[in-house]
């Protein structure tokens, strides 16, 4: 367990602030300020710079890990990403001015160089801002919000509204009534003695082992079975290593980036919702195929009451015989 939870980047980020701001401050008493005091000033700025930089260094580092460790939902992982992005360019900022000091170390520092330090600190202070917006406003961080007792990775909150604004209505499971799911509860598929075949027309052997569906169509149901009794391995079964996924305006290119992110609160969403599939087609040909998906999701989530449509486009290429799910995309 580690000393800090969830990790160190809010204890590091503090320092950067802290000595980042201070020395920025101290160059403009440099240039600016009385004369009997630039030399101080001046002093203090390039000691309290270095300082910042090293923490700057350790500040990025702590906040990539957080980025991808930390448990968070959609609309919080945009918050996370806007956050990194101001950081980013404060860090790239402060990074310019760090060649600048050192190559005119010998100099007294100049009023561009002032500003421009002037400048680099408020983004930095933005970047903390943003950064505010993340803990205090989505919880990201906070242990008992968002909930991320589904397992590791994130509690992809899929709250009310559309994917594209909001949370999204991904990953639904057929409808209880005749979806596999429905049929297998939270363990791996059972074994049956003739094919079982759904109300919406797809059908899949349960004789088969899980990660083999003769169909595209019954890949897809399949896939759905396994995020909500929570299989892991038989999701990965059914997709491709280098998946690519489409959702809510980002992307995971491979089953690992999907497993460590949005999988764990996928599963989480659809076992604690209902779906009915209204339609499924299925297209391509011999080893190329596309099914989509239109659904109707309804019910609760993290206190959140769903009722709306969701739309779902799997493309699967099958290899040696097997269809494996290649890309998705969902809204």
């Amino acid at each position: 367990m580690p000393v800090i939870e969830p990790n160190w980047h809010p204890v590091v980020v503090h320092f950067v602030i802290a000595l980042l701001s201070a020395a920025s401050f101290f160059y403009a008493v440099a240039v600016f300020g009385p004369a009997a005091r630039r030399d101080g000033a001046r002093a203090a700025a390039d000691w309290t710079f270095a300082l910042g930089m090293l923490a700057l260094a350790a500040g990025v580092a702590a906040g990539f890990y957080a980025y991808y460790t930390v448990a968070h939902d959609t609309e919080s992982h945009r918050a996370m990403t806007a956050h990194r992005n101001v950081a980013l360019a404060a860090a790239a900022a402060f990074a310019a001015l760090a060649v600048w000091r050192w190559i005119t170390r010998a100099q007294a520092p100049n009023a561009v160089f002032a500003v421009a330090s002037l400048a680099a600190a408020a983004l930095v202070l933005a970047a903390g801002y943003k950064g505010g917006e993340v803990v205090f406003a989505h919880g990201v961080g906070v242990q008992r919000m968002p909930d991320a007792s589904a397992g590791d990775g994130h509690d992809h909150d899929h709250g009310d509204g559309g994917h594209a604004d909001e949370a999204p209505e991904t990953a639904a499971p057929e409808d209880h009534d005749h979806g596999a799911a429905a049929e297998h509860g939270g363990e791996e598929t059972p074994a049956a003695a003739t094919p079982h075949v759904h109300d919406d027309g797809t059908a899949h052997d349960h004789d088969a082992p899980a990660d083999v569906p003769d169909t595209p169509e019954s890949v897809v149901a399949a896939f759905h079975a396994a995020l909500e009794s929570g299989d892991v391995d038989a999701a990965r079964a059914l997709m491709a290593p280098d998946v690519v996924i489409l959702e809510g305006g980002g992307s995971e290119r491979s089953f690992d980036e999907y497993a460590s992110h949005h999988l764990s609160s996928d599963m989480a969403f659809v076992a604690a919702t209902e779906s009915a599939t209204i339609r499924r087609d299925a297209f391509g040909g011999d080893d190329v195929a596309w099914v989509v998906t239109e659904g109707r999701t309804s019910g609760a989530f993290n206190g959140r009451e769903i009722d709306r449509a969701s739309l779902e486009t799997m493309i699967l290429r099958r290899t040696d015989g097997v269809w494996r799910i290649v890309h998705v995309h969902w809204s």
